[in-house]
C-alpha cells in the first residue's frame, strides 16, 4: 500500500487583503493538484487554514470569500464612535463571530485535517498555539489569532488561566510548525507584499507603519530561512510569496487580487517544482 504523501500548508497573516491573496494561492495549488493533509496559520491565514482543514474546496472558498464585502466585518464600537479614551480597540468582534458561525466549521472534532492557530499571550508577550489538545473554543482561538491589537479587542480565555489573546502577527506573521520536518512537503505560503516606503507625505502614523512594515519583513525573511534550513532529501520545503502589489488598506477587501495572486502563485510553483 502506497505511504500518503504528509504535506503541510503554512499559511500568514495579512489582514483583510491577505484573505484574497491566499484565497488565489490555494487555488494555483488547487490546480496544481497539491493539497494539504496538515495546516497551521495566523490571522487571515488561521481562517484560510480552517477552511482547507474542514474540508471545503478552494473553489468553494473563492466563491465564500467573493460573496464578502466590508461592512460584513467592520462594525465601529459605539464608544469609539464618542472617541472614549477607556476604548482599547475601535471595531467590534460581533459581526466576526457571526461570520465565523456561517462559514468555519463548528470545532476541533469537525475538522477533516489537523489544524494549528497561533496568537499571542498578551500575558507574557509569548506565541500560543491553539490546536485540538488546547481544549479551547476554536473560533475564538481563530479570533484571538485575527485580532489585530488597537482594531479588535483582545479575546479572553478562562480555559488558559484568565489570559487575553490577541494577533499571532507580531510574533509570528508565517508561524512555525513545532516538527516541520514530520512532513514530505511544507508549503510555506506569504500573503505580503514585499517591503516599499513611498509615503504621499512624512508623517508620524506613515513613520509607525514603516517600522512595523520593515519587523513584519524580518519575521517573513527569518521564518522562510528557518523552514529553507530543513530542506533536504526527506522533506522538500517550498516558498509561494505572490508579489501582486499593496493594497489600500490592511482591514478592506480587494477581490481583484485573488485572480492575481492565483497566477503569480502558479508560475511560482512551476517554477519551484522543475527546479
Amino acid at each position: 500500500m502506497k505511504k500518503e504523501k504528509k504535506v503541510l500548508f503554512v499559511r500568514s497573516g495579512g489582514g483583510m487583503p491577505g484573505l484574497d491573496i491566499h484565497i488565489g494561492i490555494w487555488r494555483a495549488l488547487s490546480d496544481a493538484g497539491i493539497t494539504s493533509t496538515e495546516n497551521i496559520g495566523t490571522s487571515a491565514g488561521a481562517i484560510i487554514s480552517a477552511l482547507d482543514s474542514g474540508g471545503m474546496f478552494a473553489s468553494e472558498a473563492e466563491q465564500r470569500i467573493r460573496a464578502l464585502s466590508d461592512k460584513d466585518v467592520r462594525k465601529e464600537r459605539f464608544a469609539w464612535k464618542l472617541r472614549a479614551l477607556w476604548v482599547d480597540a475601535f471595531l467590534s468582534h460581533e459581526p466576526v463571530r457571526k461570520l465565523f458561525a456561517q462559514l468555519l466549521p463548528v470545532g476541533w472534532s469537525s475538522l477533516a485535517k489537523p489544524l494549528s492557530v497561533v496568537a499571542i499571550n498578551e500575558h507574557n508577550g509569548l506565541v500560543r498555539e491553539f490546536d485540538p489538545q488546547s481544549h479551547v473554543d476554536m473560533h475564538n482561538a481563530i479570533l484571538a489569532s485575527m485580532s489585530i491589537a488597537g482594531v479588535f479587542p483582545p479575546v479572553f480565555f478562562p480555559e488558559s488561566g484568565g489570559r487575553y489573546m490577541s494577533d499571532g502577527g507580531p510574533i509570528e506573521y508565517v508561524p512555525l510548525h513545532p516538527n516541520p520536518m514530520w512532513f514530505d512537503e511544507v508549503w510555506v505560503l506569504v500573503a505580503n507584499a514585499p517591503y516599499e516606503y513611498t509615503p504621499k507625505k512624512e508623517s508620524v502614523v506613515s513613520r509607525f507603519l514603516m517600522s512595523m512594515s520593515v519587523a513584519i519583513q524580518a519575521q517573513i525573511r527569518r521564518a522562510c530561512r528557518d523552514y529553507k534550513l530543513i530542506h533536504g532529501e526527506k522533506t522538500k520545503v517550498y516558498i509561494i510569496r505572490p508579489d501582486v502589489g499593496r493594497s489600500s488598506s490592511c482591514l478592506r477587501f480587494d477581490h481583484s487580487l485573488i485572480p492575481k495572486a492565483r497566477v503569480a502563485a502558479a508560475e511560482q510553483i512551476r517554477a519551484q517544482l522543475s527546479g
